[in-house]
C-alpha cells in the first residue's frame, strides 16, 4: 500500500445492504436493528477486553474491579485517564452511568432488559 499523509477532516461514505430499516439510533444501549448496530460499530470502542477464557482483563479503556468485601456482588469500573471524547474532554463516570441506567430500567421497554436483570440487587 502506498503511504499517504493523514487527513485531518473529511467525509466517509459508507453503504450497507440490509432488509431491516435504518433508524439512526447510534447508542448501542438503545439500538436493536442490525443496520443501526453495523453502521455505528466503527465508532463504538470497547471498554473491556476478554481473554480466551472469557475473563475480563484490563487491556482496553477501563478497569473492572470485583469487590471482595461485598462477596463479589459489587464492581468498580475505572476509566483510564487516556480515554477522551472526540472533542478532547475526559470521559467521566457519569458518561458510563447513562448506559447502565437505561439497561437497568424495565420502564424503557428495551429488548435487552430481561426478567433476569430484575434479580440483581440495585437494578
Amino acid at each position: 500500500m502506498p503511504e499517504k499523509e493523514t487527513k485531518q477532516s473529511g467525509i466517509v461514505k459508507y453503504a450497507i445492504e440490509s432488509n431491516s430499516h435504518f433508524t439512526g439510533i447510534f447508542a448501542s444501549e438503545l439500538a436493536f436493528s442490525k443496520s443501526d448496530i453495523d453502521l455505528a460499530s466503527p465508532n463504538n470502542e470497547k471498554l473491556f477486553d476478554i481473554d480466551d477464557d472469557y475473563r475480563i482483563n484490563n487491556k482496553e479503556l477501563a478497569i473492572l474491579k470485583l469487590n471482595k468485601k461485598y462477596k463479589y456482588k459489587a464492581v468498580t469500573i475505572e476509566v483510564k485517564k487516556i480515554v477522551k471524547w472526540s472533542d478532547g474532554k475526559k470521559v467521566a463516570a457519569k458518561d458510563l452511568e447513562f448506559a447502565y441506567e437505561i439497561l437497568a430500567n424495565k420502564e424503557t421497554k428495551l429488548q435487552r432488559y430481561t426478567s433476569q436483570l430484575g434479580f440483581i440487587k440495585g437494578m
